[in-house]
């Protein structure tokens, strides 16, 4: 492949401290607007989180998340994200 069809896209995005704040804010309240839903076999929910809650818990106990991932592989739980409106 040629260099032109390689390209990568990234993006820059400058703000001042004082932006900071409402930056974070922000992507709080996009990772919110997401739910996470685990679902056994027969459809009934086992727990449905807060996107948010779901990243800090994927993020403290990794051990949990790994679980959750070998159960969807084995096809025991069902993982749906959607995102809230």
């Amino acid at each position: 492949m040629s260099e032109d069809r390689k390209q990568k896209r990234r993006e820059t995005f400058e703000f001042s401290t004082q932006d900071l704040g409402k930056r974070l804010q922000l992507l709080l309240e996009d990772i919110n607007a997401y739910q996470v839903t685990l679902r056994r076999q027969d459809g009934s929910t086992v727990v449905s989180l807060p996107g948010l809650v779901a990243l800090v818990i994927g993020l403290v106990v990794p051990q949990l998340a790994l679980l959750i991932v070998i159960a969807h592989l084995l096809d025991l739980l069902k993982v749906s994200i959607s995102r809230r409106d």
